[in-house]
């Protein structure tokens, strides 16, 4: 990488992977534009809808908060959030209005109190948003979990399920840099059949684990990966995650998440769809012959300000690359950055991934050694 001082930087990361890597494909936390009919069109007529949020907890130390943004500028939205417990069971919380491109907060454990629900009291589960609505997108929605006493807070997209979707999996990275750190590995089905899951955990190398799962309907199974690495004899501070189905892979969801209070950090480990039938010609656009993958930013040594870190921060940058399939994988990383007045790119390392091996690449440690 270039000398020159890495301050007030945005960094891109582009990992350019051969046709026999994955393709994965993030549906979570995509918004529409704000929703207007033009002059002298027909308006639909609205239709039941629904989003999922795989994730809530009322539990001691812990509180949850929905987030909801009418993304209409015309019409109000009534959203009526439903909390699913574990084996799913549900409870309809007070229908919420919300007014054109206005956002709302919901705060769990007040609203289960006001709905006299004493044993979502202390639990955890998933939550559905029923409306009416002529589109889906009409509505944006997220959760906030917030550890209390501790600078832990988790942010979650609602997804809305799909039908078509049959046969695929969920990918991740898991990570416990310290004996202190948790983490929870949540699984949803959303839908109304049974999901039989494999649930596989593989170490840096790509040795696997796996146990066969069964997720009833509306179901939620929370699970510790720490646990799991070591009933399974795997080593490491960090492996892959994958979670399959032959079939109602759309209704599917899954939300990965560390923290440690001792350190003061916490982080959400996001998951991606992954389609087996997924082509390369479906979303190379540009025509290149190669899967491009890129992450829109990535904070380096020295932190941009819009960051609002304290003064004298110092980040330790660092990417997982993780190949998902069977077969060895190829990854060229190039990084482009800018600062306040410049920008630059610099070409990374070239990777030969084995089926599932995981790398740790440490962008600090290529910065400091002015790697190109």
């Amino acid at each position: 990488m270039s000398s020159r001082p890495f301050s007030s930087l945005v960094f891109r990361l582009v990992a350019v992977l051969s046709a026999t890597a994955l393709y994965c494909l993030s549906i979570q936390g995509q918004t529409a534009p704000l929703v207007q009919n033009p002059p002298g069109a027909q308006i639909p007529h609205a239709v039941d809808q629904e989003q999922f949020l795989p994730y809530w907890t009322s539990e001691t130390g812990w509180n949850s908060e929905l987030q909801l943004r009418n993304n209409a500028i015309n019409e109000d939205l009534t959203v009526t959030p439903v909390l699913r417990l574990a084996d799913g069971a549900e409870t309809s919380l007070t229908p919420v209005t919300i007014k054109p491109e206005e956002v709302k907060s919901v705060d769990i454990d007040a609203a289960v109190a006001a709905a006299s629900a004493p044993l979502f009291v202390g639990a955890f589960g998933s939550v559905v948003l029923r409306y009416r609505s002529p589109s889906l997108p009409v509505l944006y929605a997220s959760l906030m979990v917030h550890r209390m006493g501790h600078p832990i807070a988790f942010h979650i997209d609602a997804m809305n399920e799909s039908q078509e979707f049959q046969a695929g999996s969920r990918e991740g990275v898991w990570w416990l840099p310290k004996d202190t750190t948790n983490d929870y590995l949540v699984l949803t089905n959303q839908g109304k059949d049974p999901i039989p899951v494999v649930l596989s955990l593989y170490d840096s190398t790509g040795k696997e684990s796996k146990q066969n799962l069964l997720l009833g309907p509306a179901q939620t199974s929370r699970y510790s990966v720490r646990k799991l690495v070591q009933a399974a004899g795997l080593v490491g501070s960090y492996g892959g995650i994958k979670v399959s189905t032959a079939a109602h892979a759309g209704s599917l969801d899954t939300v990965h998440f560390l923290f440690d209070e001792t350190a003061g950090f916490s982080a959400i480990l996001k998951m991606f769809e992954y389609d087996p039938n997924t082509k390369l010609e479906e979303r190379d656009h540009a025509k290149t012959g190669i899967w491009t993958l890129r992450a829109p930013m990535l904070a380096l040594t020295n932190p941009d300000g819009i960051l609002a870190f304290p003064p004298g921060t110092t980040l330790h940058p660092r990417l997982f690359i993780r190949n998902t399939t069977s077969k060895p994988a190829n990854a060229a990383l190039r990084f482009h950055w800018r600062t306040a007045s410049t920008t630059g790119a610099a070409a990374g390392p070239t990777l030969h991934l084995n089926p599932y091996e995981i790398r740790l690449v440490d962008v600090a440690a290529l910065q400091g050694t002015g790697h190109s």
